[in-house]
């Protein structure tokens, strides 16, 4: 199991969750973005090359080494310069190694599904940004289709099992706002593919 997660599992998210066919509702995301910038859950570096010019530095935090390597090849294969200082980071999104107060905005891309202890990482987040500061988000979840919830609740656990703990019937809404921020939605909707894995919700969090 562990050479699955560790090894395999990295490179189903990266085609998953890497497809080009998410590259408009991540984009509705990261242009909110601006100054700092601590990504939580960078991944294969899906949103590299959607950071809006507003953005300074990026800090890419990852636990998965494969990930990251995953996207140190697709910069060398590519050629890729990046306009944006970027450092990576491997740590947890329950466990911040990051200063107190230190961000401007902090990004959250399907990554909340699969935190196992989401208030303990939205607690996190309060801490590292700033009084002014935003957690922006582009996240699947649980759909308003009744028909579609069915089928969400009945696959949850299977989907918990393979996909590293990634929940069909999260509401990041909810959330973000019991952590305490005001939450306004920027868009809500049927991505591509299958609906029950398909529900989107983009939007912006301040502190309330």
């Amino acid at each position: 199991m562990q050479y699955y997660s560790e090894l395999v599992l990295p490179r189903i998210i990266e085609l998953a969750c890497g497809s080009k066919r998410l590259v408009d509702w991540r984009k509705l995301a990261t242009d909110q973005l601006f100054g700092r910038v601590a990504e939580i859950g960078f991944g294969s570096g899906a949103n590299f090359g959607l950071y809006p010019s507003s953005v300074s530095k990026v800090i890419a935090v990852e636990p998965s080494r494969v990930a990251m390597r995953i996207f140190d090849k697709k910069m060398a294969r590519q050629n890729i310069q990046s306009e944006v200082d970027i450092v990576r980071l491997r740590a947890s999104a329950i466990a911040l190694p990051l200063k107190d107060a230190s961000f401007d905005c902090v990004l959250l891309s399907f990554v909340l599904c699969s935190v196992g202890d989401s208030a303990t990482a939205m607690a996190e987040i309060k801490r590292i940004l700033a009084p002014n500061g935003k957690v922006v988000f582009v996240e699947h979840g649980l759909a308003p289709t009744l028909g579609v919830q069915k089928v969400q609740f009945a696959f949850n656990r299977t989907e918990q099992r393979v996909a590293g703990g990634c929940q069909l019937v999260l509401d990041a809404k909810l959330i973000i706002s019991n952590a305490g921020f005001e939450v306004s939605v920027i868009k809500t909707g049927y991505g591509p593919g299958p609906r029950p894995w398909g529900y989107m919700t983009v939007g912006v969090g301040v502190l309330s």
